[in-house]
């Protein structure tokens, strides 16, 4: 978020350009952090997705009482899982790895891409998918990236870890 996501695989040396406030609390926060001098490690990631995940856990119980859900075509992420995300935190712990290390999905996802994704392997009815856009909904977000996408590829030199598919990190909730 501390970018404004018109890039794919944007370098941590990109320069800043949060386009909400959250975006701009976290470019401040890192701005404070790398100000505290050269042994600051920070750890940037695309999504980070655990065991669940609101959203998801949502559509399942509509998919499971046989209402239709609505994922966004027009929100898009690039997730990695929380496994992936403590192994890079220890990493970062254990040994300098720069200013800034960044972990991401070697590709953007949509909701919608996801929803469908999981629908499937759940096995609900294709007529209960009914994506949208944002606008199409009618939803004011106040901003909708055309990339997530993080350039990772100090993560594989230094740590020999390949940016993962984002459909493994879905996997791990479905």
């Amino acid at each position: 978020m501390v970018f404004d996501g018109s890039t794919p695989f944007t370098p941590a040396t990109a320069a800043r350009c949060p386009r909400t406030v959250y975006g701009r609390m976290k470019a401040e926060a890192e701005e404070r952090l790398l100000s505290l001098g050269k042994d600051t490690t920070i750890v940037r990631f695309t999504k980070v997705i655990g065991r669940t995940l609101p959203v998801i856990d949502r559509w399942r119980e509509s998919l499971d009482r046989g209402e239709p859900i609505r994922p966004l075509t027009d929100l898009v992420f690039a997730p990695v899982s929380l496994d992936l995300a403590t192994t890079a935190i220890a990493a970062a712990a254990r040994e300098m790895l720069g200013p800034i290390l960044q972990v991401s999905a070697r590709a953007d996802v949509s909701y919608a891409d996801v929803a469908v994704h999981l629908a499937r392997l759940w096995g609900a009815p294709a007529q209960f998918l009914q994506p949208a856009s944002a606008a199409g909904l009618g939803l004011a977000i106040e901003h909708l990236p055309a990339h997530t996408t993080l350039d990772a590829s100090a993560v594989w030199d230094r740590l020999s870890i390949e940016p993962p598919d984002p459909w493994a990190a879905i996997d791990g909730v479905a």
